[in-house]
């Protein structure tokens, strides 16, 4: 092989490089990352489910979620949800999805088991102050969203 040859190859597979690295790091900080975070975020949901810390979810939530005017509010409604379907148990299967914007968005729906039932379950968290926060929180019971959207 000449070596112009040569140099017009290390010079192609240079320039493949450098556009594949960018677009990499690219797919991983806004496809990836988001939803690896969101996947921790309903795992830790879902233990503090688990242990009754429903204050704690609307807390961590902080005020940019719709989770209930008050902090008794949401407990009052995540105690009805974990009457209903007893304790969480596993996810069966997942869908996230996440939107970068003005605000960052994910969104996930997740086949869950509990004790009592299987069932659906609704997230939405943001980013607008610069980690994941839950935002909406739902979950199919007899066929009904709950807690029902207030309107």
């Amino acid at each position: 092989m000449t070596r112009s040859k040569r140099w017009l190859l290390s010079t192609i597979l240079g320039s493949l490089t450098l556009l594949i690295l960018p677009w990499s790091a690219l797919f991983y900080s806004f496809d990836y990352r988001p939803k690896l975070e969101a996947t921790r975020a309903i795992e830790k949901f879902h233990k503090q489910m688990n242990e009754g810390e429903f204050g704690q979810i609307h807390d961590d939530a902080g005020m940019y979620s719709s989770l209930g005017k008050t902090r008794e509010d949401w407990a009052a409604s995540m105690a009805k949800i974990r009457d209903s379907l007893g304790k969480f148990e596993a996810v069966k299967s997942s869908m996230i999805r996440c939107e970068a914007g003005p605000v960052f968005i994910c969104r996930a729906s997740l086949v869950s088991a509990f004790e009592r039932t299987e069932t659906t379950e609704f997230f939405r968290f943001s980013r607008a102050t610069g980690r994941l926060t839950l935002v909406e929180y739902s979950v199919l019971i007899e066929g009904q969203q709950f807690p029902l959207r207030k309107g």
